[in-house]
């Protein structure tokens, strides 16, 4: 089983910035991390690691992958009073990704199935679609 430890990811600026994804907590089935560098809880970006063991031995495992990136409502600055308003969130952005694997399934396709999702994400129609929501055609 793999340790649970910080996860560096880059951003899509225009020179990239590292962030650190340091973890949040975890359990037999649920492991979490928060980019904490923001300083504003409500606006952390954090990702999130779940399990459902399958029932019996001929069923499936669901496992879940999910980005949560949080943002921030602009803020005009005080108001006629003076008061600053403390920060909201405006919206987010959530990619969740549910796999489920029969018990019975074997190490090569398993891999196989990781390498060719992973390749995909990295795919034009996929980049296109997640950053421009232009559907595929």
């Amino acid at each position: 089983m793999p340790q649970q430890g910080t996860i560096a990811l880059d951003d899509a600026q225009g020179t990239p910035v590292s962030h650190s994804f340091a973890p949040n907590g975890a359990s037999l089935e649920y492991t979490s991390w928060q980019d904490r560098v923001g300083g504003i809880a409500l606006l952390y970006p954090s990702l999130a690691c779940m399990i459902r063991r399958a029932p019996s031995p001929n069923g499936n495992e669901v496992y879940r992958w999910k980005l949560d990136l949080p943002v921030g409502k602009a803020i005009d600055g005080p108001s006629i009073s003076g008061y600053t308003p403390g920060p909201e969130k405006d919206y987010s952005i959530v990619y969740d990704l549910r796999v489920s694997v029969p018990l019975r399934a074997a190490t090569q396709p398993r891999k196989d199935a990781a390498k060719f999702f992973a390749g995909s994400c990295f795919s034009a129609p996929f980049i296109t679609l997640m950053e421009t929501g232009e559907p595929v055609y």
